[in-house]
Formats: C-alpha cells, sequence, structure tokens
C-alpha cells in the first residue's frame, strides 16, 4: 500500500526525483525488513518516518506551464518585431512621398513685338475706334539766325576796317574812293568809298589795306592822308577806335553739316517761340501737350563750300500744340501691342515706359491733329498661363513635359530634374512640382 510513494510525480523519471524522496524510500525497506525478521505484527509508522504530508506539500508542476511558458514569450517578441517592421514601412512611405519633387527649368528667347498706328485728336467728340476728344491749336511765326562755320582754312587777306576822318579846316573835304590812309606804323590802307567831310566835322569811312597778309591787323590809332598837302594834313586825318582784321589768312568754309546743325538748331527756337505763344491755351486734366513744328521752312544765305565768316538761316513754319488724352491713348497702344503677342502663353513686356507720339498731321480750320503712334516690346512667357501650371505635369515623364513646353513658341531648351533620382515620373502633387523661366541674353 505504501510502495506507490515512491512513483514519479507527473512523470518524473527515479533520476528526476528530488533527494528527500530518496531518502524517504531508503528508510522504508529496512523498517519492513526489521519486522519481518520479528515476525511481530508488522506495524507502520510510515507517516512519522518518511512525513508523507510534507512530501505532498510540493507544488505540482504540470507538463503544460513547462512547455508553454517560452511559447508565450515568443508571441511577444514576434508581435513587438512585427510592430517595428510595420511602422519603419509606414515612414518609408511617408518620407518617399514627402521628398519626392520636380524641378523644370525653361529657357525662352524673347520675341520682339511692335504696333504702330494712327489716332485723331479733335475738339469736338468722335466715334471713330482710334478717336479722342482733346485741343488743337497752331500759330504761325518765323525767326533769323547766325552760324558760323565749323571748318576755316588759311587764306591771306587784306585788313580792313572803319575810320573817323576828322575835318579842322574852313572848308568841306572830298574824299574819293582808294584814298590813301597811313597809319603811324607805316602801313598803308585805302577807303573802299569816297566820303564828303564837313567843315569842323567828321565822318566814317571803311579802309582796306593795299595789300593782304597778317601785317595789315594792326591796333586802333591814326592815320594820315598822303594825298593832301603837308600843311592840310594836320587839318584832316582818320583815327579807328577798332582794330584792323582780316589780314591773317583764316577763313570759314561752310559745310553741309554746318547747314543742317543750323536748320535743326533754327527749328528748336522757332518751336521755343511758338510755346510762348502757346501758353496761354488751357490744358485739361489728365492731359500731355504735344509741341510740333508743321510745313517747316528754313533757308541758309550761303552754300556747301561758301568762304565765309557767318551766314545766316530764315526758318518759318506753323507750331502746332496738341493736348491729347494721355491716359485713354496710351491704353490704346498697350492693347494694340498686346494683340500681337505670338500666343496665349504669352504675355508682352514693354521696353519704354511710354509710346513714341509724333504729329503726323494738323487741320487748322477743322481743329483736328492726327498722331503717330508706336509702341515696342517683347513677348515672353507669362507664368500665370495654364500650359506652364505645375498641375499641367502631375504624373508625366520627362520625355512628356519636355515635349509639351518646347512645343511653344520661343523656348529653347527645357530640363526636367526628379527627385529622388530613381523616380521616372513628376509627383502627383503641383505644390512639389517647380516651373522656373529663365529668358536667354
Amino acid at each position: 500500500m505504501r510502495d506507490d510513494l515512491d512513483l514519479p510525480i507527473d512523470g518524473e523519471s527515479e533520476l528526476e526525483r528530488p533527494k528527500a524522496r530518496r531518502r524517504v524510500a531508503a528508510r522504508k525497506r529496512p523498517v519492513k525488513r526489521a519486522a519481518a525478521a520479528r515476525r511481530a505484527a508488522p506495524v507502520y509508522d510510515i507517516e512519522e518516518e518518511v512525513e508523507p504530508v510534507r512530501v505532498h506539500e510540493r507544488p505540482r508542476i504540470s507538463i503544460d506551464a513547462a512547455t508553454n511558458a517560452p511559447r508565450k514569450v515568443n508571441l511577444y517578441r514576434r508581435l513587438a518585431m512585427t510592430f517595428l517592421s510595420a511602422t519603419v514601412v509606414v515612414v518609408g512611405i511617408i518620407a518617399f512621398f514627402t521628398f519626392q519633387k520636380a524641378t523644370i527649368s525653361v529657357k525662352q528667347e524673347a520675341i520682339p513685338v511692335s504696333a504702330s498706328f494712327s489716332a485723331e485728336i479733335s475738339e469736338s467728340s468722335t466715334t471713330s475706334t482710334m478717336g479722342f476728344q482733346g485741343i488743337v491749336v497752331a500759330v504761325t511765326t518765323s525767326t533769323e539766325m547766325l552760324f558760323q562755320p565749323s571748318t576755316t582754312i588759311d587764306k591771306p587777306g587784306k585788313s580792313h576796317g572803319t575810320v573817323t576822318v576828322y575835318n579842322n579846316g574852313s572848308s568841306a573835304q572830298s574824299l574819293v574812293a582808294t584814298t590813301r590812309f597811313l597809319s603811324a606804323g607805316g602801313v598803308l590802307f585805302r577807303a573802299v568809298n569816297a566820303v564828303n567831310v564837313p567843315v569842323n566835322g567828321t565822318a566814317t569811312v571803311e579802309i582796306a589795306a593795299d595789300k593782304p597778309g597778317p601785317e595789315g591787323d594792326i591796333p586802333a590809332g591814326k592815320f594820315t592822308i598822303p594825298g593832301l598837302n603837308a600843311a592840310q594834313q594836320k587839318l584832316v586825318y582818320g583815327e579807328s577806335s577798332q582794330k584792323m582784321t582780316g589780314g591773317a589768312g583764316k577763313v570759314g568754309v561752310v559745310t553741309q553739316s554746318d547747314i543742317d546743325n543750323a536748320q535743326e538748331s533754327a527749328r528748336k527756337t522757332l518751336l521755343e517761340i511758338g510755346q510762348k505763344e502757346l501758353t496761354g491755351v488751357k490744358v485739361p486734366s489728365g492731359s500731355d501737350v504735344l509741341y510740333a513744328t508743321v510745313n517747316i521752312k528754313a533757308v541758309s544765305s550761303a552754300k556747301v563750300g561758301d568762304q565765309v565768316s557767318e551766314f545766316k538761316v530764315t526758318t518759318s513754319g506753323t507750331m502746332a500744340y496738341v493736348a491729347y488724352p494721355k491716359s485713354s491713348l496710351f491704353t490704346a497702344a498697350d492693347r494694340e501691342v498686346q494683340s500681337k503677342a505670338p500666343t496665349a502663353y504669352h504675355k508682352v513686356v514693354f521696353i519704354n515706359d511710354a509710346p513714341a507720339i509724333s504729329l503726323q498731321s494738323i487741320d487748322v480750320v477743322k481743329k483736328s491733329a492726327v498722331l503717330q503712334i508706336y509702341r515696342e516690346g517683347k513677348a515672353v512667357l507669362d507664368t500665370r498661363s495654364a500650359a506652364l501650371q505645375p498641375s499641367m505635369f502631375m504624373g508625366q515623364s520627362k520625355s512628356q513635359i519636355s515635349d509639351q513646353i518646347t512645343s511653344i513658341k520661343g523656348v529653347t531648351s527645357v530640363s526636367v530634374t526628379l527627385m529622388p533620382p530613381w523616380i521616372d515620373s513628376a509627383p502627383k502633387v503641383p505644390a512639389r512640382i517647380t516651373v522656373n523661366i529663365e529668358e536667354t541674353k
């Protein structure tokens, strides 16, 4: 009945039993043998010797507990690794789409555009497309101006000047042309014209040196008249208040440039005169004023090649004053040039701040004028156009983007850069696509 106490607990082998249990079994066998030898009634106090209660108080160890604990640890580890892997994948996907971008660099060549048209300005209202209401005034004036040739040549001449002849005698003194006048230095001059000098009076006469050369360019001084007797020479004589000139041999030669410059200067002077005459005209608010000359005639007194010290230009013509509505006229000019843009993808950038305006014709009777307006600019790609918006290139390859943009007039080259480098199409988010446009010089 007690032998079952030696069985292994929950399948333990003999070798696996604890030492305490083996000691209990060892004490049990000698007790049985001693009792048999004495032939006494077998009394088993095994409970006291082996303390069976203490043996059964050991915790029972099950096979399931021993085998399932490692399985639970492995399960937690697998779950943690799975979660970490999923996190890495999600972060990688987010990073891929976050750093994905495309840069499109476009080089273009500006296309020159211009517009030239006529605008009618009239004091009465007009229904013409290019008609504007303004003020038209015209005055006619003229002017004369003297000019000197810009070129001189060496050419000895006869010195000349003016002398005053004094007559202190008792009778009038007549002097014929070519009358000799001798300077204090011995240079001989002759009277150019005849002159009559009254008693106790004076007369002026022009004299010229008898011989050409710079010797005749003498300072102011007294002249005697050798043709008179010695007593008469003391009573009748000449004096000059200025030096004699013209013998040094310099003379001006008129060129075509001299005439052109003189006529242009005369026209400007005529314009200034006309402006002064028109200062009383009231200019409407917001208007610009155009001053111009009409039917100008500039006549020079000298011809090309003439050897003169100076020449005269006479200028005459009509001075026109036209006040036109600046804002309306400029807007019309800008609109005309904008219409010359080659495609809807271009915009016009104006080269000058304002158009060039000139007077084409004027009708003084009708008080109307025709202005010629010229406006120029250059057509460049408009970054606001639909064809160049980032949304147009979403998901496209490099070749598709390049073909689409190079088909636009004026584009010289297209460069597409994708990031990361291994992607083969532009992002599908417009904010990650950049379009840069550069004008080639």
